[in-house]
Formats: C-alpha cells, sequence, structure tokens
C-alpha cells in the first residue's frame, strides 16, 4: 500500500479522539448551560436508547430527548429543560460537523495517494 505506517496511525488516532469527541462534545455542550446531573444523566441515556432503538440518527435525537427530560425530573422549568436539550443538540451537531470534516481530510488524502501511484 502507499500509506505510510505513521500517516495510518495519525489518522487512527485522529479517528479515535473524533469518535470520542462524538459522545463527549454534547456532554459538554450541556454542562456549558448549566444542566444538572438529571439532564447530563438524561442525555447520556437517551444517547443509549437512541443507538439502540433508532439507528443513526436516534443518537442525536435521544440525546435532546433524554437531556430535556432529565430536567424535567430535576424540576426545572420548560423553558430551562428546553435550553439543555438545545446545548446537547448543539454539541451534537458540532461533533458531527467534525466527524464530517475529519471524513472529508481522509478521503481528500486517499484520492491524492490512490492517483499519485
Amino acid at each position: 500500500t502507499c500509506f505510510s505506517n505513521s500517516f495510518l496511525v495519525k489518522f487512527a488516532i485522529l479517528t479515535i479522539v473524533v469518535s470520542l469527541g462524538d459522545y463527549f462534545l454534547p456532554l459538554l455542550g450541556a454542562k456549558k448551560y448549566g444542566t444538572s446531573k438529571y439532564g447530563i444523566w438524561g442525555a447520556i441515556l437517551g444517547m443509549v436508547a437512541g443507538i439502540i432503538f433508532f439507528p443513526p440518527f436516534g443518537m442525536i435525537l435521544g440525546i435532546f430527548i433524554g437531556a430535556i427530560v432529565g430536567e424535567l425530573i430535576a424540576g426545572k422549568e420548560n423553558s430551562k429543560a428546553l435550553k439543555a436539550g438545545l446545548a446537547t443538540f448543539i454539541g451534537s451537531m458540532t461533533a458531527v460537523l467534525i466527524k464530517l470534516s475529519l471524513s472529508v481530510v481522509m478521503a481528500f488524502y486517499f484520492f491524492i495517494y490512490l492517483f499519485k501511484g
């Protein structure tokens, strides 16, 4: 193959980091906007349920709904619960955009090496 070992290792590390970000960025977004423990746990449980029952988009929807439900259970007002849901949604979309960007870069390098050699 025309890909060096260091190239493959670098892209493997980037892929792992971006994949982890896919799980943690929504939670960091929620925490930044003052989401409670219940909202965070709701987002985590919603993410897992979404992945299991409604792949592939269930993860994003599950995080959003889970954060809202968690905040409502914590006794927060509807507007604050919705704000928590939106914060997790923004974090999810940020993670998706980062993943998409990495995918484009990887495809670019793949085609460069494919036609180079």
